[in-house]
């Protein structure tokens, strides 16, 4: 079983000692559990249904229409989706403010 999958497991049966096992594994390893999370959820994060909508949203050039557009489309998700999509883009700015030691720009 690879780091990424033993971490995984962890997470699904005890989320307090996969956060504590996280600290000691490869950076690497936690990136893939959280993109392995994602690609096998029954539905994708934004459905299939929205994707058009979305794409469209974010090819808006006018910043206050793309910002209004989006936000609408986020505000209309399953509160689950909405939630989760949250709490990935928190991460994900996180990680853009540190982009000075981890090289991942925006």
């Amino acid at each position: 079983v690879t780091e990424v999958r033993s971490l995984k497991q962890a997470f699904d049966s005890n989320v307090t000692e996969a956060q504590c096992l996280s600290e000691n594994v490869d950076v690497h390893a936690v990136a893939g559990c959280l993109k392995l999370y994602f690609r096998e959820m029954p539905q994708p994060l934004f459905p299939r249904s929205m994707y058009t909508k979305f794409v469209e949203g974010l090819g808006l050039a006018n910043f206050e229409a793309k910002k209004g557009c989006l936000l609408s489309l986020l505000y209309a998700l399953p509160d689950v989706n909405l939630m989760t999509a949250l709490h990935l883009f928190q991460h994900l700015k996180v990680v853009a403010s540190n982009s000075a030691e981890n090289k991942m720009h925006v």
